[in-house]
């Protein structure tokens, strides 16, 4: 049941609740499993970015050129972020909900860097809107039945 509640795109999610319930565990966890490829693969590397044009690479090897980038996890790290993509974006369109807005502002990750800065600071360090919207009750809120007993 809480898996499910975990990767619903219903409802609305506190901000507090956004980074414990989303952030710090999915980031936890990245860094687990980078640490179980690292015991088990080796230490993580620089690795050689491959280029999709042959002639490119004939230029980067008559150069003695290479592009390098570092990733610091392994087949196991690579298998968790495929699977952690759908809690991600889940909790991300709550928080989209919270803040009264459609799941569809996801868009902006395919802005490299201001989407990025703008998600980040929407979805983290912002408030949501107070009371009920049209995505659902306010999270902060206590039922009323919650206050009778």
């Amino acid at each position: 049941m809480l898996l499910l509640r975990w990767v619903s795109f219903r409802g609305r999610v506190s901000l507090g609740r956004y980074w414990m319930a989303y952030i710090l565990p999915l980031f936890v966890l990245y860094w687990l499993f980078v640490g179980l490829d690292a015991a088990i693969f080796g230490a993580p590397t620089w690795q050689p970015v491959p280029s999709p044009i042959p002639a490119v690479q004939a230029a980067e090897a008559w150069r003695f050129e290479q592009s390098y980038v570092f990733y610091p996890g392994g087949p196991i790290t690579g298998v968790w972020l495929w699977l952690s993509w759908l809690p991600g974006l889940a909790g991300m369109t709550k928080r989209w909900h919270d803040r009264g807005r459609s799941g569809w502002w996801n868009l902006l990750l395919l802005l490299p860097l201001i989407g990025w800065l703008w998600l980040f600071i929407s979805l983290c360090c912002r408030d949501g809107i107070r009371g009920p919207n049209r995505y659902g009750p306010d999270p902060l809120e206590v039922p009323a039945r919650a206050v009778r007993g």
